[in-house]
């Protein structure tokens, strides 16, 4: 009970959820740069100047290839970082230990508010808080955050398990991953601001201003006026006595003003467009397939062991869906079948029982709504190369983690439970934070090294062509040639014409002085793709000598 007593104070328990985090994440420091870091961070001359910031806004913010990538701030801060830090990885684990502090201690806050509003106003304004605002008449209630057990740790267990949730290690761990998820701490920032505003205008402005770094950090920020919309339906009217009419709407309009005027200035004045085919050429068959997305996202939450950056989203049907990517069983899905069926008819009893319970329970309609909501922009709407990554959901975490909350202080406050029930429940929340930490501590170590990173996904994908050609590759940067073999003749079992491979293996020929093997590969290389320059300029070395 003393414990309980210390944990009922707001900086005992913000100590303790940053405390718990820093621990999670303490071995990243030992980890190096691995995939598009490389891209973004060492081999992008441009953004190691200071002077290339503006030119960024302009639309040259991604290097060469990835022109349809726009996040200027993000590529703002990695300038930044390079001015303070040059390529030393500490500091940019620094700056991502800094972004998951911030936006766990955010949540709190988030949550908290929240809560006062589900409470109702007259216990909203009972105590007073700094961070808590009054409350309009017709605040809607929900009976499960009325206690004050509920006003004490939903906002403790909801920000605890955000932070230490393994999904975000891709997010933090991985640094470009950070800097995106920055584009996620200026969401929060301006969703806070935003509930908090009341009469204080200057919080509004607050939440505009975060609003449009959050779109020039992170285009998945986009859904951010959605959110605010579901925050005002499920709390802030009573539509019990008359309809949907949104309080503050000039302010709200504001908002969706600002954003509409982000998209106008990607898209048709900068002319950057989102990247990307649909599966197939087909919306329909991309749709299908984000089904069964939108499931593998639900399986990684609740348990998230042996999480992979391309994960298998089904039998036969990859997250990356690009290069050497199988797509057969892409094509011959429908919408008759089985497994999609049964994932149809369970997103349409979520979103009854979503709207069905609104009034009764209106912090869990808010939890799945937001889940939902922040996973939009990866949801196939917009074509995607990688249907399925652990970044993707940095931001529709919260509303998982505010629903678990929500949920384990249900059960405390269920009158005449059964003294053991509550216990177990007591017990399987410990279970779960003692698992997150674990597989948090030992997923930061899959993030070592290129070798590493790309030897764990090759254990989880080994027939993934894609994966194996990349391990192939480190190790034939590391001048482990034997291994590379192995893992290039791997690709070519599942993709026999890629000339790249068969360039590379030219490469190891001729470094080991097997001159015939390398000029037969080379010609190989040309064959399936006879405008391979490499191989055109390796092949052309060999005849001049």
């Amino acid at each position: 009970m003393f414990i309980l007593d210390i944990l009922k104070s707001t900086t005992a328990q913000i100590l303790l959820i940053i405390f718990l985090t820093v621990l999670a994440y303490s071995n990243i420091f030992q980890n190096s740069f691995v995939g598009d870091d490389y891209v973004f961070i060492i081999n992008w001359d441009k953004a190691h100047k200071i002077d290339f910031i503006p030119k960024m806004f302009m639309g040259e913010s991604a290097p060469e290839g990835h022109q349809a990538v726009y996040r200027p701030i993000r590529s703002s801060i990695l300038t930044l970082l390079y001015q303070i830090w040059g390529l030393n990885p500490w500091g940019y684990h620094l700056y991502s230990l800094f972004v998951i502090i911030f936006s766990t201690v955010l949540v709190y806050f988030i949550t908290r508010q929240i809560v006062y509003v589900a409470r109702g106003p007259a216990a909203a304004v009972s105590r007073r808080v700094s961070s808590v605002v009054p409350l309009p008449a017709g605040t809607r209630r929900d009976p499960s955050a009325a206690s004050p057990l509920a006003t004490s740790f939903i906002p403790f267990i909801t920000a605890l398990l955000f932070g230490l949730h393994p999904i975000h290690v891709e997010s933090i761990t991985f640094m470009l991953g950070a800097m995106d998820s920055t584009g996620a701490l200026f969401f929060l920032l301006s969703f806070y601001f935003w509930i908090i505003r009341s009469d204080k205008i200057i919080f509004f402005y607050f939440s505009l201003f975060f609003a449009g770094a959050a779109y020039f950090t992170n285009e998945i920020t986009i859904t951010l006026p959605l959110v605010i919309l579901a925050y005002e339906y499920f709390f802030n009217f009573d539509n019990r006595k008359k309809p949907f009419k949104l309080k503050n709407f000039n302010l709200f309009l504001t908002h969706v003003t600002a954003w509409f005027f982000y998209l106008i200035f990607r898209i048709f004045i900068l002319g950057v467009h989102f990247k990307g085919e649909y599966l197939g050429g087909s919306f329909y068959l991309t749709m299908l397939t984000m089904v069964k997305a939108l499931i593998k996202y639900i399986q990684i939450f609740i348990w998230p062991n042996n999480l992979s950056t391309y994960p298998t989203i089904a039998p036969g049907i990859e997250s990356y869906t690009g290069l050497y990517a199988p797509m057969g069983k892409i094509m011959t899905q429908s919408i008759f079948d089985p497994d999609i069926l049964v994932y149809l008819v369970f997103f349409g009893a979520l979103f009854f029982a979503t709207f069905h319970f609104r009034k009764k329970f209106p912090l869990l309609s808010f939890s799945i709504a937001w889940f939902f909501i922040s996973l939009l922009p990866v949801s196939g709407i917009f074509p995607l190369d990688t249907l399925v990554q652990e970044r993707y959901a940095y931001l529709s975490s919260f509303g998982y983690c505010l629903f678990l909350g929500w949920a384990f202080l249900k059960i405390f406050n269920i009158k005449h439970q059964n003294f053991y029930v509550k216990y177990f429940a007591l017990f399987i929340f410990l279970v779960l934070i003692s698992s997150y930490f674990y597989f948090i501590y030992g997923r930061n170590q899959d993030f070592r090294n290129q070798i590493t990173f790309w030897g764990k996904l090759a254990s989880q994908a080994p027939n993934n062509p894609l994966i194996n050609y990349y391990l192939a590759a480190e190790y034939q940067y590391a001048g482990r040639d034997m291994e590379a073999i192995r893992y290039f003749e791997k690709v070519l079992q599942v993709a026999p014409n890629a000339p790249d491979v068969y360039f590379r293996l030219g490469q190891i020929d001729q470094k080991k002085g097997n001159l015939e093997e390398a000029i037969i590969n080379y010609q190989k290389a040309l064959r399936f793709d006879p405008g391979y320059l490499p191989a055109q300029q390796a092949l052309g070395d060999q005849v001049k000598k």
